[in-house]
């Protein structure tokens, strides 16, 4: 069967209907039209105008990833510099994505993406806490500086802050468990089971496309939340959602609100970087060091491939590495 006569910006809008349908996250289908935009823009910059997707060739789209990489990034910080090896390695992606979709449903017989290497980057190294960096974050959620008075009577106070039960609990939540940012503040307390220390959380995506499963944390964070939901979820559903801002008129916490408390949270306690992702890496690599399996791993973390899992086993190794060359007795004793 011959090929349908379809145009790549038929083709773009017919991908995205399907993946919205398929309840893909808004995240997800914002990176896919960044994507598109940047192959329009290298198509009227060709004379290609709108093609037929099936006389695309795979020498266009070799010649659109090797543009891109001379790119200079946009957008209104004006920037200077190209476009990351990673976000170059993402629009590989997408445009395979978008060939497996047509191929799939005969608009097009050739997979052009198929053929053609994707580019390769270097991971970002990944940053964790140390024990002591957390116990600054911890003791950083109970008070806050503040300056009173005025001329010479002006001096700093030390105030307790009135969300640091709440900020203690998410703290101690992220690490222990290893949740994403958004399931964190997604969490409702119907999804809460204190007394077998279990949440249930979705990961990306929404509807069928949502990916249940349970997580796990400790005593130590069972007690946090505890002392959080008696003082702040009275006369609260049980469809609300466990943390939120305002407590006196409760609204859902949002990742931007989450982000601009940590950050906040790590500036009082002298720290920078602090934002949840890092709570996820310190928790896999700390799993790792104390003898959990990789595949274990991969399911409390909702990965959905093995590639992030092994990336934490590395930095791992490179710990059991160092310590060995530190306890190393024919070394240390100096055999």
């Amino acid at each position: 069967m011959k090929p349908l006569h379809l145009r790549l910006s038929q083709a773009i809008t017919g991908f995205l209907l399907e993946k919205e349908a398929a309840g893909k996250s808004p995240h997800t289908l914002r990176n896919y039209r960044g994507t598109f935009a940047k192959v329009e823009a290298f198509l009227v910059a060709r004379g290609y105008g709108d093609p037929l997707l099936q006389e695309i060739s795979r020498e266009i789209w070799v010649e659109f990833l090797a543009w891109l990489q001379e790119q200079p990034l946009g957008g209104a910080a004006a920037r200077s510099g190209r476009l990351s090896a990673k976000t170059v390695c993402n629009v590989h992606t997408d445009l395979s994505a978008l060939y497996t979709w047509a191929t799939r449903l005969g608009y097009t017989e050739e997979h052009h993406l198929k053929s053609i290497e994707r580019p390769e980057y270097d991971r970002p190294a990944i940053e964790t806490f140390t024990r002591e960096e957390v116990t600054a974050l911890l003791r950083a959620c109970d008070y806050v500086q503040q300056a009173v008075g005025s001329g010479d009577g002006r001096h700093t106070v030390r105030r307790r802050r009135p969300t640091a039960i709440r900020d203690r609990a998410i703290i101690k939540l992220l690490l222990s468990s290893g949740i994403r940012a958004s399931e964190l503040c997604s969490a409702r307390l119907t999804d809460l089971d204190l007394k077998r220390r279990q949440l249930r959380v979705a990961g990306k995506g929404k509807g069928r496309d949502s990916k249940v499963r349970l997580v796990f944390f400790g005593t130590r964070t069972q007690r946090a939340l505890w002392r959080y939901l008696t003082e702040f979820s009275e006369e609260r559903p049980e469809t609300a959602r466990v943390f939120v801002v305002d407590f006196e008129n409760p609204r859902p916490m949002n990742r931007g609100v989450l982000r601009k408390m940590l950050l906040r949270t790590g500036q009082r306690a002298g720290l920078s970087g602090v934002h949840p992702h890092r709570f996820r890496h310190t928790f896999a690599v700390n799993y790792l060091r104390n003898g959990g399996d990789v595949l274990t791993l991969q399911a409390i973390l909702g990965h959905t491939d093995l590639r992030m899992v092994k990336h934490y086993a590395h930095v791992a190794a490179q710990d059991c590495e160092a310590v060995h060359q530190r306890a190393d007795p024919v070394d240390t004793w100096g055999l």
